[in-house]
Order: structure tokens, then sequence, then C-alpha cells
């Protein structure tokens, strides 16, 4: 396996695993707090977003990605994050959507039309600057 592509598997199975690690583990949680919510930090919202419009651009939707960045960010400022946050989303998401998009094109029989339709949905969320959480597609 090459190196790119190796560090590329590398950074999706974090991606997978860092999700995994967010649920309650062993018999002592209580009914109460596994049924709570888990509030996303913008990092995970973020992991979603690049996950997201990377499958959207590999999968054939057109789609301006600088565009919508501004948009993500603008969305994570108004929600309270701090400028220095702000700053580490912005190239945290270069970062990990470059990777993805890699993979993702070598696969380009993943682009089912199940995967199409939440695509479709996640962009148009996007678009109506909806960055809240949601599935990866």
């Amino acid at each position: 396996m090459a190196r790119p592509a190796m560090g590329a598997a590398a950074l999706l199975l974090l991606i997978i695993l860092t999700g995994c690690s967010q649920q309650p583990v062993g018999g002592t949680a209580s009914v109460a707090a596994v049924a709570a919510p888990v509030a996303l930090k913008p990092e995970d919202r973020l992991k979603t977003f690049a996950w997201n419009t990377a499958w959207a651009e590999v999968c054939g939707f057109r789609i301006d990605a600088a565009k919508m960045k501004s948009a993500y960010l603008a969305y994570e400022a108004n929600n309270g994050a701090a400028p220095e946050t702000v700053t580490s989303l912005a190239s945290a998401f270069d970062r990990l959507r470059g990777p993805i998009k890699a993979v993702a094109a070598s696969k380009p029989e993943l682009c089912t039309e199940q995967r199409l339709e939440r695509i479709r949905a996640s962009v148009a969320r996007y678009l109506a600057n909806d960055f809240a959480p949601g599935d990866a597609v």
C-alpha cells in the first residue's frame, strides 16, 4: 500500500474510532445518561462536514467547497467558537478533506443510490447554512 493511501486509511480509521469513543462503556452508566444526547464539539461536526463534502464531490455533486467551508466556519463562530478555534477548524478541514477525498475517489463504486440520497440531503442542509450534527454519508 502506498504511503498516501496508508495515511488516508489511518485517518479514516481514526475518524471512525473517534465516533465510537463517545459511547458509554460498561454497565455502570445510568439509563438517563445513556439516553441523553451527546453534544458534539466543533471538531466532531468538522469531521462529518469534511467527510460529506469530500464524498459529494467524488460522487459528482457540483459544490463550491470553499464557499461551504466559509459558511461552516461562520456557523461555528456564530455559535460561540473562539477565533483561534475557527482558525484551527479551517486548517483541519483542509487536512481532513484531502485524504478522505483521495480514498473516496479510489472507490467510485461506493456512490450508490442510497449514498447519493444521503449526500443530497446533507448538501441541501449545508446550502441552507444548517451545519448541526448529522450523519456521515
